[in-house]
């Protein structure tokens, strides 16, 4: 029962990203970094730890070239401590070297 209800919300979560980045290309715009940061400010800390979510981050930041440098200055910027924390505990997921 507790994984069907983990699994349930993982699909949701899965489709939101899908549907945020599906709305911004169809309002005629190219999904940049500004609105991955902005997505990204909408995930609460249980969803970013999830391991398909560090997985589809990462693939976004490799295809948006976005640096550490600016994840770190996002992360900073965040007022969610409990947010700023899953994001600094998941960074060397993501920008570590293949």
């Amino acid at each position: 029962m507790q994984q069907n209800i983990r699994d349930a919300k993982l699909k949701n979560l899965r489709a939101y990203i899908t549907d945020f980045i599906k709305q911004v290309v169809e309002n005629g715009n190219h999904f940049e970094k500004s609105h991955f940061f902005m997505l990204l400010s909408n995930l609460n800390a249980e969803e970013i730890e999830e391991p398909q979510i560090v997985a589809s981050i990462k693939i976004i930041i490799g295809h948006l070239e976005v640096t550490d440098f600016e994840y770190v200055q996002f992360n900073q910027g965040l007022r969610d401590a409990a947010q700023q924390k899953a994001y600094f505990d998941i960074r060397r997921k993501i920008f570590e070297e293949e």
